[in-house]
């Protein structure tokens, strides 16, 4: 099992802390953590974070808790940039014992530098995430054999990442604009062959609605919700529409067992959805699905049984109107890591998809292969960047033969969290920029040797951001504050800031300024998080 995913708390304990009292000031440092743990345990991040960071405060340092703290950060995607600090924190007191890595022993677990790693390479600091990875594998048992390879290949993707960086592609993104994307986040979408159709999934509020726009006139006309008309609860999204644009594929989101239905649409309206049979849908999470323009071959992604890794690929075809024994899709696709979001061209000859597990820039990189003559797949081929980055990239919609594609993502211009774009993608320039594994490898070996001799300063400064607006201002406004810098970030606000602090807590001295002065929202973070350039 992942040691990510482990945590080292005994069934006495658990039971121990299912009684403890909900959390009050008065709670001591010791009974604080506890509490963090149960919560931490049972996935409820936000609940656990209240909890550590109140122990924090009264603690001097303990790298057990730093770590802890990191985690919550790090699995709320708003805030993952937060745990930098924790991690930097936690990596000179480590152990890879198991009886170490508690709040009384203060230790944390090797895992902090692999964590601390991942962070800076998702903010692009690719030499402090190099370093970060060899000093996790230095701190691995001989045994560990599953780490050690795993430490390699976040080695080899900062090699991957600094030669697709060094060399993107031309590609072309179009913003659906204001009437397909709102304030809110407008995800998976998934567009007929003829690209008239498009349906997608927004989040509002607390429920995922879904709705259908039809492209008449030179542009996308005002779009439908359709939940009600499909059944839904608010609890499923959009994974696949056919080619004609009349069968829509949906995922049921559930903590237990996510599940694949389908709704057709009758010419005035969608019907109910109905769950696929039980060879597509098991006891284990299908969590994707895309089918070919004939309708006759599906392509999942699942956890089930008997595959390489966690999640991988695998398809099934029709036989006699129903879904036939799923097959996996084999070892060139499916790796011991992570492989989802399937998705076929109309031609049927090229196959897109998301891994962990192939030559990947960090985290979940789109993917694509091209069958052969005799009905296998060529050795999947990184997407590129722009189009990949060194955080997770997922759901990626192609059509026309890969050459265009829709996607949804954050960044310069979006009317929300995320909007979902349409992308012009040169695919045949792909075929330039691939290595061989020996250039691949003499890449990384380069790498290695250049931060070994020049290690990266890793050293954290912290600010304190005063407030986060979508126009900018006189920095004169700010008239409490002999220095305010002003950020143009990536997710269209302007960040306002004051203060580059070497110790935490200098910084937090000017937080409780702020505070004092009526700036409520003000928080301490680190500079190197601000998602954007100074002005």
């Amino acid at each position: 099992m992942d040691p990510l995913k482990q945590r080292f708390i005994t069934t006495a304990i658990l039971a121990l802390l299912s009684v403890l009292p909900v959390f009050s000031q008065n709670t001591g440092t010791k009974e604080a953590v506890l509490n963090g743990d149960y919560y931490f345990e049972q996935q409820k991040y936000t609940v656990a974070l209240d909890f550590y960071l109140s122990a924090f405060q009264k603690e001097n340092i303990n790298h057990y808790l730093s770590y802890q703290i990191g985690e919550c950060y790090f699995n709320l995607p708003e805030s993952k940039h937060l745990s930098l600090r924790y991690f930097h924190e936690a990596t000179p007191n480590v152990s890879d014992r198991q009886s170490d890595i508690t709040y009384a022993k203060g230790f944390a677990p090797v895992e902090a530098h692999l964590r601390l790693g991942e962070v800076y390479q998702q903010q692009n600091m690719l030499d402090s995430a190099l370093q970060s990875y060899l000093d996790y594998k230095d701190l691995l048992k001989p045994t560990d054999k599953f780490n050690f390879e795993m430490a390699n290949v976040k080695i080899q993707s900062i090699a991957i990442a600094k030669g697709l960086m060094a060399n993107p592609l031309q590609i072309v993104e179009t913003n659906l604009g204001p009437l397909i994307n709102t304030r809110f986040s407008d995800y998976n979408p998934v567009v007929s062959a003829d690209e008239k159709v498009l349906v997608y999934t927004s989040f509002w509020e607390s429920a995922d609605l879904i709705f259908m726009s039809r492209f008449e006139n030179g542009a996308w006309g005002e779009p439908v919700d359709i939940t009600k008309q499909l059944g839904s609860d608010g609890s499923f999204y959009t994974s696949a529409i056919s080619s004609d644009g009349k069968d829509l594929y949906l995922v049921e989101q559930d903590d237990f067992n996510t599940e694949i239905y389908v709704s057709h649409f009758n010419d005035t309206a969608w019907g109910i959805m109905q769950k696929l049979n039980n060879k597509i849908n098991s006891l284990s999470h299908e969590s994707s699905v895309s089918v070919s323009a004939d309708g006759n071959t599906l392509y999942f992604s699942s956890n089930r049984p008997g595959g390489f890794g966690s999640f991988d690929i695998y398809f099934s075809v029709k036989t006699d109107g129903e879904w036939d024994k799923p097959q996996n899709m084999g070892e060139i696709i499916n790796t011991i890591y992570n492989e989802e979001a399937p998705y076929i061209t109309p031609d049927g000859r090229q196959l897109f998809f998301c891994s962990e597990g192939h030559r990947n820039m960090g985290g979940m990189d789109i993917f694509y292969c091209t069958m052969l003559d005799d009905n296998n797949w060529t050795k999947p081929q990184n997407a590129g960047y722009p189009l990949n980055t060194t955080g997770d990239n997922l759901f990626y919609i192609p059509l026309k033969n890969g050459e265009v594609a829709y996607i949804s993502k954050n960044g310069n211009g979006t009317f929300g969290r995320n909007d979902i774009y349409r992308i012009d993608f040169p695919i045949n320039d792909l075929l330039q920029q691939a290595l061989t594994e020996d250039e691949e490898m003499e890449k990384v070996n380069l790498e290695i040797e250049s931060v070994r001799q020049n290690p990266p300063d890793t050293a954290v400064s912290y600010t304190v951001q005063i407030m986060a607006l979508r126009k900018n201002l006189d920095v004169h406004y700010f008239k409490e504050f002999n220095n305010i810098n002003v950020y143009e970030c990536t997710d269209i606000l302007y960040r306002f800031v004051t203060g580059n602090f070497s110790s935490f807590e200098k910084a937090k001295e000017m937080l409780g300024k702020a505070l004092d002065y009526g700036y409520r929202d003000a928080f301490i973070r680190t500079i190197k998080s601000i998602p954007g350039k100074k002005l």
